[in-house]
């Protein structure tokens, strides 16, 4: 990233923070999009820069509390200071996160005149498998309509990976989605979780799963319309989170090393290599990483909706080691989605293989059939 060793340090820090409303911040992002290694390097420069505020803030309160106390009082409430604005990953993932993962339809139905809350209804006709009602059947009122292929591009042969950053902004814009925006999300299970976690990496901090989905709206006897809403266009300014996306060289490079434990959503057959997906046999799963078929965390798969807090907590501790970072993938990125978000939701720090398998066993990288144990709560 050269092009940001010129900045001074105040220009440096709007420019990682994303108030920095400039075109070559956007030529900066567009650059992020294509280059692995800079969106590393970019990482590392918005800890420097965040930890950087972190201590000015310490000391500008020391001085204050000096001018007031003793200096040893001064110094231990400077040390309390830094050590509750320290976030660990996990509390950083869930700054990231400004409302809960999910809301239910009592809130909803209690929030839909309010201007900053915007419904998507996820859904793609013609493609059953994908499950979850279709929109024109009959929607939440005010929803806007969100087809699966918009939220995926082939990309260098592999089929469903993020789509650039800007076309994504655009589409959501014409939905009338802004950075300030509460998103809610509708729609199948595999559906709704690509969305939110492509909304995250757009850097929209307020997006929610609307529980149930619009079939337990219905089944509570609440409105529905068939009429698509008139929207006024958005503006999604907020800077990308590429902290949330791992690549194929951030996977390579912990493997069989401790703070990230990888999680697998596919079938059990894909795992053990006994299996295939969309026409491409498997040939087992990638060191250290245990399964966890997506399904098992839902009640059914045609409508979003989690199995209990405590299952899901359960199935989460015998898969990842207490501190770990959560690594999902699957074939395509499309399932492990799910896992992002309930990880999320349970509070872990998370990250989403996008390549996944696909890209795994295109590049004829390593593999293994003997499962990973569980581990013991």
């Amino acid at each position: 990233m050269t092009e940001l060793r010129h900045l001074d340090e105040g220009a440096l820090a709007r420019r990682l923070d994303g108030t920095d409303d400039s075109d070559e911040r956007r030529h900066t992002e567009g650059h992020l999009a294509d280059c692995a290694s800079c969106r590393e390097e970019w990482v590392g420069l918005r800890r420097v820069v965040r930890a950087r505020a972190r201590r000015q803030r310490v000391m500008h309160y020391a001085r204050r509390v000096a001018l007031y106390t003793s200096p040893a009082l001064a110094a231990a409430a400077a040390l309390l200071l830094w050590v509750r604005s320290s976030g660990t990953p996990a509390t950083e993932m869930a700054a990231r996160h400004g409302r809960q993962p999910v809301v239910t339809t009592a809130w909803l139905a209690g929030h839909l005149t309010d201007p900053t809350v915007v419904v998507l209804q996820l859904d793609q006709p013609g493609m059953p498998q994908l499950k979850g009602p279709l929109y024109a059947t009959g929607h939440i009122p005010g929803a806007r309509e969100v087809g699966y292929a918009h939220l995926v591009a082939n990309t260098n042969g592999l089929k469903a990976e993020l789509p650039p950053a800007d076309s994504l902004r655009s589409f959501l814009e014409t939905l009338g989605v802004s950075s300030s925006s509460h998103v809610i999300l509708s729609g199948g299970p595999l559906l709704v979780a690509r969305a939110y976690f492509t909304l995250c990496y757009l850097g929209i901090t307020d997006v929610s799963v609307l529980d149930g989905g619009v079939t337990r709206w219905r089944q509570e006897g609440r409105p529905t319309v068939t009429t698509e809403p008139r929207v006024a266009r958005g503006r999604i300014e907020s800077p990308l989170d590429p902290a949330i996306l791992a690549h194929e060289d951030y996977v390579l490079g912990h493997l069989g090393k401790p703070g990230v434990s990888f999680v697998d959503a596919r079938t059990p057959a894909e795992y053990d290599g006994t299996g295939e997906w969309q026409g491409v046999p498997s040939t087992g799963h990638i060191e250290g990483a245990r399964l966890l078929e997506w399904r098992e965390m839902f009640e059914n798969d045609s409508d979003f909706t989690l199995r209990s807090r405590p299952a899901l907590e359960a199935m989460m501790r015998q898969r990842v080691t207490p501190g770990d970072t959560v690594v999902a993938y699957c074939f395509n990125g499309g399932r492990s989605s799910t896992t992002y978000l309930v990880a999320v939701l349970l509070g872990y720090p998370a990250k989403l293989y996008d390549g996944s398998y696909e890209e795994w066993s295109r590049d004829h990288l390593p593999t293994v059939r003997s499962p990973t144990p569980l581990l013991t709560s």
